[in-house]
């Protein structure tokens, strides 16, 4: 059950160093990922984690495939076709 909170310091996270170098992994090239390597979860969290950061660039699109018997995953981030 969730629980409601009447305050919660925020600044804990706040200016943290992201996970993962989303500006070079969005730049278009096609990208491979391994496991243990460049992330620790499952490989389909990686690719929802992924996909995820549509909402964050703006006019983008990702294709994502999982290689290796599922421990790496081969991404792009593209351009929308408008």
């Amino acid at each position: 059950m969730s629980e409601i909170l009447m305050d919660y310091d925020w600044q804990g996270r706040k200016g943290a160093p992201t996970k993962y170098p989303w500006e070079k992994w969005a730049d278009g090239q096609i990208r491979k990922i391994v496991k243990g390597e460049d992330y620790v979860c499952k490989s389909s969290s990686i690719q929802a984690i992924l996909r995820s950061q549509l909402a964050k660039l703006d006019g983008m699109d990702v294709r994502t495939s999982l290689v290796d018997e599922g421990n790496a995953v081969v991404f792009q981030y593209y351009a929308k076709e408008e």
